[in-house]
């Protein structure tokens, strides 16, 4: 009887104690901190998957997946940095980003690393949303080249060749000074052209303006056409990234198959226009 009335008092001690509670109001300028959510998509980094770790502020916190290819963490409102490793050492960092936490506004920021030796892109995509149309009669183009062995410079020109379907490829404009990390380039207008379908890119050397060879010793035009998107986008907005494949060894290939791809030691790559993001 003696432990049944000690609990039976507690319980009456614990109501107390909520009604009390209830009737103040807990605003978060009597010391409490608003949460926000920022989450983190490794979709666009397949390296990532699983083995993504964060550092909040400079100390390593717990990323919680959320879904599928989707990591959350939730942390103070106010201007934060994440950085971002692999494995169990925060010693090599591979990312970093600076972002302003507002409670019921999460932030998503994309990861993009889509070779395992790239380096890691951190993307916004409302970012990519928000950006102002391009003006009438032109695309706006942000690229870069993940195709490092095909393209081991650190820069190239990329040539835009758009067709008609009735006059040919025609050059319609240059983009000059393409990188290989996303995160660090931007917009460039390109020339639409009248009526174009299908778009193809060739590349040159700044320094010389070279242009890169196929294997038959012809200009190599990219092996992956990319046709203008159906729905149309509303602002002709498009971040591209260039990926390459290691198709076949050079002895024994066909003329077309040598027309498809540039050699590095004695294989073809072909390389490949991908669009990330359309708007």
């Amino acid at each position: 009887m003696k432990r049944i009335y000690s609990i039976n008092g507690f319980a009456v001690l614990l109501l107390l104690t909520l009604s009390f509670t209830a009737c103040k109001k807990l605003d978060h300028d009597e010391g409490f901190t608003s949460i926000g959510e920022v989450y983190f998509d490794v979709s666009g980094a397949p390296a990532l998957y699983g083995f993504l770790k964060v550092k909040y502020n400079g100390t390593p916190i717990d990323a919680q997946l959320y879904s599928g290819t989707t990591y959350r963490v939730r942390v103070p409102e106010g201007e934060s940095t994440f950085q971002f490793y692999k494995g169990e050492t925060a010693g090599d960092i591979l990312a970093e980003k600076t972002v302003n936490i507002v409670p019921e506004s999460p932030e998503t920021l994309l990861l993009f690393q889509p070779t395992e030796n790239a380096a890691v892109a951190i993307l916004d995509p409302s970012e990519q949303a928000n950006e102002e149309a391009a003006p009438e009669g032109y695309l706006k183009i942000k690229i870069a080249n993940y195709a490092n062995t095909a393209l081991p410079l650190d820069k190239y020109d990329i040539v835009v060749e758009g067709d008609d379907g009735w006059n040919g490829w025609q050059v319609l404009s240059v983009i000059k000074g393409v990188g290989t990390n996303l995160e660090g380039e931007t917009y460039h207008l390109v020339a639409k052209g009248a009526q174009m379908y299908s778009y193809r890119f060739t590349y040159s050397i700044p320094s010389t303006g070279e242009f890169v060879l196929n294997a038959r010793g012809t200009v190599y035009t990219s092996g992956g056409v990319w046709e203008y998107p159906n729905p149309t986008p509303q602002k002709n907005v498009f971040t591209f990234f260039l990926s390459e494949s290691k198709d076949r060894e050079l002895e024994g290939a066909t003329n077309a198959q040598k027309g498809r791809g540039t050699v590095v030691d004695g294989w073809i790559y072909s390389i490949t226009p991908n669009i990330l993001f359309a708007y």
